[in-house]
């Protein structure tokens, strides 16, 4: 593969998954706020919002074996048209039991895309740093706007502390957000890449699905202070376990 094709593939993988992940954002805004709306109680609601995530637990394995074997091009065209019928779904469907299966086909569909926009720009070392990173900027592009716009239309202006918080948020895990598929790759070279990168989505799936579950069923019995501070204790507490990587060649710190 020539650098050339290596950020044309990256750019389109990025776009693709920008395009399709807004309707998926809106929801996390929608769905807590007007569960009756949607037929579902506020636990429900919950579980419909870990369930992308803890189906691609169970199916990220599949989906990169998939993956590997059609290529990124036919992955990413068959997770869009997925993405896409999972979306109509949402304004469409009411209920758990239809909610649910459309929030299970939008998981698989993401975790196709999620891999692609791993590993398309870390298929040439040199050069994958600034391609994940400029990866990363158009797909975070696409929640971006999903949820400004959303916003803007169950909280208007004002709320200054709550859209600080919200935007604060944003920009750091925009900041982190890059890292992950570069590291595992220089970790994981050759043809242990792929499933690299799919155990390293699998593992944030685990912590990202388990928190809508839990904010289903604490935020009737809590208050939001305690149910926040203690996400953010945890936050806390892994960031100051992660340990900077010893350097292979020099054996630095």
């Amino acid at each position: 593969m020539t650098p050339e094709a290596a950020d044309r593939d990256t750019r389109n993988s990025a776009l693709t998954l920008a395009l399709t992940l807004p309707g998926d954002t809106v929801l996390y805004l929608l769905l807590p706020l007007h569960a009756a709306v949607f037929g579902v109680t506020l636990p429900e609601a919950g579980l419909l919002l870990a369930a992308n995530r803890l189906v691609r637990i169970a199916g990220c394995g599949w989906v990169a074996r998939f993956y590997a074997d059609r290529g990124p091009r036919a992955a990413c065209m068959l997770a869009a048209g997925g993405a896409a019928l999972a979306t109509t779904g949402y304004a469409l469907l009411s209920g758990v039991t239809a909610l649910l299966a459309a929030r299970l086909l939008w998981g698989l569909a993401y975790a196709a895309m999620n891999i692609a926009v791993q590993a398309l720009p870390t298929a040439l070392p040199d050069g994958a740093e600034r391609r994940s990173g400029w990866s990363r900027s158009i797909v975070a592009a696409g929640p971006m706007i999903g949820l400004a716009g959303g916003a803007l239309l169950m909280l208007g202006g004002g709320g200054a502390l709550l859209w600080l918080g919200a935007l604060s948020t944003v920009l750091l895990r925009a900041v982190v957000q890059p890292l992950p598929g570069p590291i595992v790759a220089a970790e994981n070279p050759g043809g242990a890449r792929v499933p690299a990168l799919a155990r390293q989505a699998t593992w944030r799936d685990i912590g990202a699905g388990a928190g809508p579950l839990l904010a289903g069923l604490l935020f009737p019995v809590l208050p939001a202070l305690a149910i926040y501070g203690g996400a953010a204790a945890l936050l806390t507490v892994a960031s100051l376990a992660v340990r900077r990587p010893r350097s292979r060649a020099s054996g630095q710190v």
